[in-house]
C-alpha cells in the first residue's frame, strides 16, 4: 500500500493545520525540531506499521496523487494536468498524452495563454513559459525561465492583459518571510507585489476583467484559518468572503464573473470538497467532494481532482453544473 503525506513546499502549512488539531495552533519552525515533534514522529512509524498490518487508513492518510492541477485549454477541448512529474493534457473523452515528451524538465500548474499558443508552468520553484505547438505538445526549444529568486507558485496568465498573476516569497528582489501575490508582464519583468494582503497570502486567479484576484489568506479576526479573498487593483480593497473556522484553498474564478469556486477542508465527510460562493460573499453552496477546481471556459463544467472509484489513488474529474453528474477522465494504467 501507497502512503503520501502532502509536505512539499506548497502544502505544508495546510498539513501542518491537520497537526495543529492534535498538538498546537500555532507550529513555529522551531517546533518542528522539538521534543514534541520526536513523539510524534514515532507515532506516526507506529500508526504507518499498524496500518500497513489492519488495512485501516489513519484520519491524515492520503492516497497517491496520479493526477493533479487540472488546467482548461482556452477553447474548452482539453484539459492540461500533472502527471508523473509532468504536464498532460486529455480531452473530455480521455484521451491523453504528454505534453513533455522528449523532454527532461519536471512540470506542474499549467495555465494557457488566452490564444492557446502559450503555457505558463512551475518546475521547482519557479515559473516558466513555453510555445505550445498545434498538436498540444510543447516547443522544448521555447522554454523561457521567468523567475530567478525566490519561490514563485501558481501562476495565471490574465484572460486580457500580457501579465501573470502568482504567489512569492520575494519583493524587490529579495526574499521576505511573507507569501504575497504578485504581478508581472510575459517577459518576466516589470514585476511588483501586490500590497495591502495581510500576512501570508496564495493561490491568486483572475477575474474576467483583469480587475481584481481572488486568493487565499490569513486574517486576523479567523482564528488562523485561511479564508478566501478579493483584492481589487482599481482601489486596493480587500474583500473577504468567508469567515468561518475551516481551510480553504484553491479558489477558482467563473469566466462569467458570477461565481468562485474552491476547496474547503472541515473535519468529517459530509462537508469537505468543493464550495461555490458568489464574489459579495452570498449564495455559498457545496458542490462535490474533491479540490483543485477548474472552471470550463463556457461554465459550464468543472474539471477537478478526486479518489478514482476504488478510492485509491488521486485523479482528474469533470462535474456538469446543471446535472451534477460526475465523470472521472483520467485513469491510472496497471
Amino acid at each position: 500500500m501507497k502512503f503520501k503525506i502532502l509536505l512539499d513546499n506548497k502544502n505544508i502549512k495546510i498539513h501542518k493545520s491537520k497537526l495543529d488539531i492534535h498538538f498546537s495552533r500555532k507550529l513555529s519552525t522551531k517546533y518542528i525540531f522539538s521534543t514534541t515533534s520526536k513523539i510524534f514522529y514515532i507515532l506516526l512509524f507506529v500508526s504507518l506499521f499498524f496500518v500497513s498490518c489492519h488495512k485501516e487508513k489513519p484520519w491524515w492518510w492520503v492516497p497517491e496523487t496520479f493526477a493533479e492541477n487540472p488546467c482548461w485549454t482556452p477553447d474548452g477541448a482539453k484539459i492540461a494536468y500533472r502527471r508523473e512529474q509532468q504536464i498532460w493534457i486529455t480531452d473530455t473523452l480521455g484521451n491523453t498524452w504528454n505534453m513533455f515528451e522528449g523532454i527532461s524538465m519536471e512540470a506542474r500548474l499549467p495555465d494557457f495563454s488566452p490564444d492557446g499558443r502559450w503555457m505558463v508552468f512551475v518546475s521547482g520553484t519557479h515559473i516558466y513559459k513555453v510555445r505550445v505547438r498545434d498538436n498540444w505538445k510543447i516547443d522544448g526549444s521555447t522554454i523561457t525561465k521567468l523567475t530567478e529568486i525566490g519561490r514563485n507558485y501558481f501562476p495565471k496568465w490574465s484572460p486580457i492583459f500580457d501579465t501573470i498573476v502568482y504567489d512569492s516569497n520575494t519583493k524587490n528582489d529579495s526574499i521576505v518571510t511573507f507569501y504575497g501575490i504578485c504581478v508581472m508582464d510575459t517577459y518576466g519583468t516589470a514585476k511588483r507585489r501586490i500590497e495591502g494582503t495581510r500576512g501570508d497570502a496564495w493561490h491568486p486567479d483572475w477575474s474576467p476583467n483583469s480587475d481584481k484576484v481572488v486568493y487565499y489568506g490569513f486574517f486576523e479576526t479567523t482564528g488562523g484559518y485561511p479564508q478566501i479573498a478579493i483584492f481589487s487593483f482599481i482601489d486596493s480593497q480587500i474583500t473577504q468572503l468567508t469567515f468561518d473556522s475551516s481551510w480553504k484553498t484553491d479558489p477558482a474564478w467563473s469566466s462569467d464573473g458570477n461565481c468562485i469556486a474552491f476547496y474547503k477542508s472541515i473535519e468529517g465527510p459530509d462537508e469537505s470538497g468543493i464550495w461555490l460562493i458568489s464574489p459579495t460573499g452570498a449564495n455559498l453552496k457545496k458542490l462535490t467532494t474533491g479540490g483543485q477546481p477548474a472552471w470550463s471556459p463556457d461554465n459550464r463544467k468543472i474539471a477537478f481532482i478526486d479518489l478514482d472509484r476504488s478510492g485509491e489513488y488521486g485523479t482528474i474529474w469533470l462535474i456538469d453544473l446543471i446535472s451534477k453528474k460526475r465523470k472521472q477522465i483520467v485513469y491510472k494504467e496497471e
